[in-house]
């Protein structure tokens, strides 16, 4: 299946762009509200199914621009061999939980979602990313169409991976919280494409990335783990750009943060 880029020409210059769906919602103002504290670069929300109320939210704040998805494109747990699901579910004890197929669904549909974006340099943020800093500086970073940039995962994350045969010997694992890209990029479309085909071999979005990018060589910029930080895990940093709440452990942080209670 041949995909395309939403629009034929980038609109404008740097900007950042997020993902959102109804069940995630309840971050987009705390989201937008510490990325406006350090940043006046333009944002684009794509809407991967908000409610109304939310579609205004971003509607009055930035661009809001709706999910494409190729036909017939929804990765259901199903088309995941039996095999695999029960090796998954019993490293990650899912124990067949929907919330954790849900979330693998929505992952999965990422790189679609950056084929939206009308800026030439694009950085995506996940919506349980805090944002600390100012990001044009990174922006101005991502100047090759050739190379994606993006967090390596965390040393102890990488090993515990290989030793579960997620990732291969010498593979890199990364963390799709944060990834930087150029209009136009060959290897967006590559992802997007493989997605389809590949998705039931793979438990997100970032491990098929990895191992593409793996074993076809791909021209990767690591960024420093302050862009990507694990607060909940590795504890506060004064220096992060960006703080990431992943899991069920980061959002209960998380809503303490919102609290004003962390």
């Amino acid at each position: 299946m041949s995909l395309s880029w939403n629009e034929p020409q980038p609109i404008q210059q740097a900007g950042v762009i997020v993902g959102c769906d109804e069940a995630q919602e309840w971050m987009l103002p705390w989201w937008w509200e510490k990325y406006s504290e350090h940043n006046t670069l333009p944002v684009t929300f794509i809407d991967f199914g908000l409610s109304l109320k939310a579609k205004a939210f971003c509607e009055e704040r930035g661009q809001r621009v709706d999910l494409s998805l190729p036909d017939s494109f929804i990765p259901h747990k199903e088309q995941v061999s039996s095999s695999l699901r029960q090796e998954w579910n019993k490293i990650f004890d899912w124990e067949d939980d929907p919330f954790w197929w849900n979330k693998r669904m929505r992952c999965h549909q990422k790189p679609f979602a950056f084929l939206m974006t009308p800026y030439k340099h694009t950085l995506w943020v996940d919506v349980d990313c805090e944002v600390c800093a100012e990001l044009s500086s990174l922006l101005e970073r991502i100047a090759s169409v050739d190379t994606i940039y993006i967090v390596p995962k965390l040393e102890e994350d990488q090993q515990y991976y290989e030793n579960k045969g997620i990732t291969q010997a010498g593979e890199i694992g990364y963390n799709s919280g944060i990834v930087g890209f150029h209009f136009g990029s060959n290897l967006i479309l590559k992802w997007a494409e493989r997605t389809i085909q590949e998705h039931p071999f793979f438990i997100s979005d970032e491990d098929l990335f990895s191992r593409l990018a793996f074993l076809e060589k791909w021209k990767v910029m690591p960024l420093e783990q302050c862009y990507n930080w694990l607060p909940h895990f590795r504890g506060f940093n004064p220096d992060t750009k960006i703080n990431h709440w992943l899991g069920n452990s980061g959002k209960f942080f998380l809503s303490l943060r919102m609290q004003k209670i962390l």
